[in-house]
């Protein structure tokens, strides 16, 4: 009897994020996208951001795995992950001033405090 090789999950992860990267460049370079095709594109990218995070906490929750590397790599690990969330921040901060007047306030009620107290705190 003959068995498939067997593939590590870290191989199964990489050869899923590859493809999620070749789907996402082939959402960008279509040209011509109608209103629907533009939103399932938006929420294949934040399922794809939600996939990569989730793998992130799964591995940095998981104390003995990331005694595994040294200071100098977390430290990478660290840099490279504030770049990201730098950027997707700020995109997030673009988008949201920009169409501010198209966002339902009818969600959220800014909490008001008195005067010695923070008053930036937004309540759902």
């Amino acid at each position: 009897m003959c068995f498939p090789p067997t593939i590590t999950v870290s191989e199964q992860w990489i050869t899923q994020s590859e493809q999620i990267l070749k789907t996402i460049e082939q959402n960008i370079k279509k040209a011509e996208k109608d209103r629907l095709e533009a939103i399932t594109a938006i929420l294949y990218v934040i399922n794809a951001i939600d996939r990569s995070l989730h793998g992130w906490r799964r591995w940095v929750q998981n104390l003995r795995f990331m005694t595994q590397f040294s200071s100098e790599e977390l430290h990478q690990m660290e840099q490279g992950l504030s770049h990201v969330a730098r950027v997707f921040i700020e995109n997030d901060l673009d988008v949201t001033k920009r169409y501010a007047e198209k966002i339902p306030q009818s969600r959220f009620r800014i909490r008001q405090r008195q005067p010695s107290t923070d008053s930036s705190s937004i309540v759902a």
